[in-house]
């Protein structure tokens, strides 16, 4: 597996210890794991500029979670950065 995740360590002169994570709970697991597609599904939109990708990681992200607000993100999103972004397709 290739994901990265943040862990909380420890920083002294000697270098870097992270903190050693327990079992982790049911919940938070699912959110860990929800985020995770969240990135992935964002990352490949980006890359193959494909408004259907972009849309689907839109919805799986907590705070968004609808369909028409993905769409409505996106479109303001590309209309923003239109000369950064370039042409995305369907």
């Amino acid at each position: 597996d290739n994901d990265v995740v943040e862990i909380t360590c420890n920083i002294q002169k000697d270098g870097v210890t992270p903190v050693p994570v327990d079992t982790v709970d049911e919940m938070q697991k699912h959110l860990i794991q929800t985020i995770k597609f969240f990135e992935r599904n964002t990352v490949k939109a980006i890359r193959e500029r494909n408004k259907t990708i972009a849309v689907k990681a839109l919805m799986f992200h907590p705070q968004v979670n609808s369909y028409p607000i993905a769409c409505t993100l996106l479109d303001c999103y590309l209309q923003e950065y239109q000369e950064y972004v370039g042409k995305w397709t369907t």
